[in-house]
């Protein structure tokens, strides 16, 4: 039997451009298994443009340092996520000039790339 992952779900509506519905810490070990999310190049090249966090537990962002690459993409969560990551120095190595942070309100839609969209609610 093949040990399990953790929660990371990979989406695309073309399969060029992918986004992540959060960074689980094996977040690496999940882009080996996948040749659709690997580098486009020998060594660079991410086709992951942007994560969508549901919130800042370490289970939901740790991945994200294994995305600190020089490569671009951004990070859309609620403001509350944004502001915990920015509290964490760790994080800082995810270079503001090439990682965009875009805060989302609970409620309001989020256009992404190939045409898909998503709605981030607060759940009770």
């Amino acid at each position: 039997m093949r040990p399990r992952t953790q929660a990371s779900l990979a989406v695309s509506a073309d399969g060029e451009s992918w986004l992540l519905i959060n960074a689980s810490p094996d977040l690496s070990q999940q882009l080996r298994q996948s040749k659709a999310l690997h580098p486009r190049s020998a060594t660079r090249g991410s086709p992951i443009e942007t994560v969508v966090l549901t919130g800042a537990e370490i289970d939901q962002v740790a991945g994200l340092l294994c995305l600190r690459e020089r490569e671009p993409f951004g990070i859309c969560a609620t403001a509350a996520t944004l502001a915990a990551l920015a509290d964490n120095p760790m994080f800082g190595v995810l270079a503001p000039d090439l990682v965009r942070r875009q805060a989302i309100a609970p409620g309001a839609w989020l256009a992404l790339a190939g045409g898909l969209s998503a709605q981030l609610f607060t759940v009770p």
